[in-house]
């Protein structure tokens, strides 16, 4: 829990310090940040797409599709400023949703309380504002 804040509070930090930073710094900085908060985030995405699976809200094939949307965006994390802008990009819409839902799962399983919860989410939002700053939006 305690690397899940420290992960959370530096991509605060740096979504916020952001606006003040030009682009050549923004995206160095944006892209270590989305790195230390991407495995949190990809364990919600494996569970919310899990979860629709098992709901059958998924097909096996939908399913294999958004983890090597995952995978791919992972990668992407360790590649070039523009690589990561181009996959993250086109990946995470994808993905972001199913990330929700693995929260929202963990909740229902009685795995976690309300605030942990908030906490989770927090970290999704701010982990979506980190890739819309990285994408200049």
């Amino acid at each position: 829990m305690r690397r899940a804040i420290l992960a959370l509070s530096t991509l605060l930090l740096v979504v916020g310090c952001a606006g003040s930073a030009g682009n050549a710094a923004r995206e160095r900085a944006l892209l270590p940040a989305l790195r230390s908060a991407w495995p949190g985030v990809e364990a919600d995405v494996q569970r919310g797409v899990n979860d629709g699976l098992d709901d059958g809200d998924l097909t096996g094939s939908a399913s294999d599709a958004l983890m090597a949307s995952a995978d791919r965006l992972e990668k992407s994390l360790s590649a070039t400023i523009e690589e990561a802008k181009s996959v993250t990009g086109k990946e995470w819409p994808a993905l972001h949703p199913w990330a929700a839902r693995g929260v929202m799962d963990r909740v229902d399983d009685g795995e976690i309380g309300a605030g942990v919860a908030a906490s989770l989410n927090e970290r999704i939002v701010q982990f979506d504002a980190a890739i819309d700053a990285l994408q200049g939006r």
